[in-house]
């Protein structure tokens, strides 16, 4: 990571998991811009650290030209982005399939995330320099019933990282794809499915922020549930269909 004082964006910051890294990321001497369609969450953030240190900016990521306008925005104010954490997501369980569920999660996980790279990455490009970090799931292994497009849209994500590490590493830059199991957030707060290894939000911030400043390439953590997640994936079908029986309850 470059040193203290860099320009980083953190999305969905300002609840959870995005926040617990953007606190982290100032204790750690980053000027942080954090974004969030939830301008309450964001002052309260601002309140807390001091506008020395986090600016709010209230932008769904979904809206590609309004996300490039706000990194632009932010840049001019604070600097070129040396650091992007793309966290911001959306997820709940949904007994029934909805189209309408699929593509808000996907506008906000997939293309959100899209956006906001898309936004940084000229700057960084040109500069050579620079790190892209975005927050997957260890729920994007299988298709797990009532979660299917949280799931999809994980698996979505991280694959497109995945390409991205390989495009971009020639170019100095470094993308860090970060895999974490069930985090204690108001998105799970209402699951009744298991949750094993449960963590809360600043360990699992402190665990996303080792992967980045190790510049390592993918993280899955807690480790027991990123081993069981491995053998989930190699399961036959019905094996899996066994295992993913209890999720069936998530909104039952």
């Amino acid at each position: 990571m470059p040193s203290p004082k860099g320009h980083a964006v953190v999305t969905g910051a300002a609840n959870g998991l995005g926040r617990a890294l953007a606190c982290a990321l100032v204790r750690r001497g980053w000027r942080v811009s954090a974004f969030d369609t939830d301008a309450a969450g964001l002052k309260r953030l601002e309140g807390e650290l001091g506008l020395d240190a986090v600016r709010a900016v209230v932008q769904d990521v979904a809206d590609r030209p309004g996300v490039g306008a706000a990194i632009a925005a932010a840049e001019a104010e604070r600097g070129p982005v040396e650091l992007l954490v793309a966290n911001a997501g959306v997820g709940r369980a949904a007994a029934a399939f909805s189209a309408e569920l699929v593509e808000r999660t996907f506008a906000v996980n997939v293309l959100g995330a899209c956006n906001v790279i898309a936004a940084v990455l000229p700057g960084m490009l040109a500069r050579r320099r620079g790190q892209i970090a975005g927050i997957g799931s260890l729920a994007a292994v299988r298709g797990f019933p009532t979660n299917g497009p949280y799931s999809a849209s994980k698996a979505a994500l991280m694959t497109q990282l995945e390409a991205l590490r390989v495009e971009l590493k020639p170019h100095g830059i470094a993308v860090t794809t970060v895999a974490p199991g069930f985090i204690a957030t108001a998105m799970v707060a209402g699951n009744r499915m298991p949750m094993p290894l449960m963590m809360t939000p600043e360990v699992a911030a402190e665990r996303t922020l080792a992967a980045i400043e190790a510049r390592r390439g993918f993280a899955a953590f807690p480790r027991r549930m990123a081993v069981f997640s491995h053998v989930m994936r190699l399961m036959p079908a019905s094996w899996f269909d066994r295992v993913a029986k209890p999720y069936m309850l998530a909104d039952s």
